[in-house]
């Protein structure tokens, strides 16, 4: 899944904890 690792890296910078909704997404 590259969206996902271009996410991991946006919230790597942006420091936002979107951790909680990863796996939501995964889910999905």
């Amino acid at each position: 899944f590259i969206g996902l690792r271009n996410l991991v890296q946006r919230n790597r910078q942006s420091r936002s904890i979107p951790w909680l909704a990863l796996p939501f997404l995964l889910v999905q």
